[in-house]
C-alpha cells in the first residue's frame, strides 16, 4: 500500500505539464535540475500534509490526506524590463492553471487538485543587467490513498 498520492502527483503533473503546446520552452522538472537553464517551471515542496483513516463501506479503511503542492516558476531576461519578465512568468503559471481546470483529479491520481493561489518576488540579478521573476503556486491536493 502507497503511503501517500505524493510521488504519483509530482509524476503526473510533470508528464501533463510537458505536453501542453505553451510550456514547449520551458524546462518542466520534479525539483531543482542539476543544470538550471532559461524559464523553469519546478514542482516543488509539499506543505501542510495531514493525513486522517476514513472508514468506508463494509469496513474498509482508507487515509484520506490534504496537502499543498507547490510549483515554483522562474524566468529571467536580459535588460531592464521588469513587466515583460513578469508577464511571461505569469502565463508560465496560467498553463498550469489551466491544467489543473482542465482535470483537477490529474487522470484519476488524486480526488481535486485546484489552484490555491500563491506568490510573486521581482528582482535584480547579482550583476544588475537582468531581471528575474519567481512565482510561487499554492496547488490544494485531496486524495485518498
Amino acid at each position: 500500500m502507497a503511503v501517500s498520492t505524493i510521488p504519483a502527483l509530482k509524476l503526473a503533473l510533470r508528464t501533463k505539464l510537458k505536453a501542453r503546446a505553451g510550456l514547449h520552452d520551458v524546462l518542466v522538472s520534479i525539483g531543482w535540475p542539476s543544470a538550471p537553464t532559461g524559464d523553469m517551471l519546478l514542482i516543488a515542496d509539499v506543505i501542510d500534509w495531514r493525513q486522517e483513516p476514513r472508514a468506508l463501506a463494509a469496513g474498509t479503511i482508507k487515509l484520506e490526506e490534504w496537502y499543498t503542492q507547490q510549483v515554483l516558476v522562474r524566468v529571467e531576461r536580459a535588460g531592464a524590463d521588469m513587466q515583460a519578465t513578469l508577464e511571461r512568468a505569469l502565463s508560465i503559471a496560467e498553463e498550469l492553471f489551466a491544467e489543473l481546470l482542465t482535470d483537477a483529479t490529474l487522470g484519476g491520481v488524486v480526488m481535486e487538485a485546484l489552484p490555491a493561489g500563491g506568490k510573486t518576488e521581482e528582482m535584480a540579478s547579482e550583476t544588475g543587467e537582468a531581471r528575474i521573476v519567481l512565482v510561487t503556486l499554492d496547488v490544494a491536493v485531496y486524495a485518498r490513498v
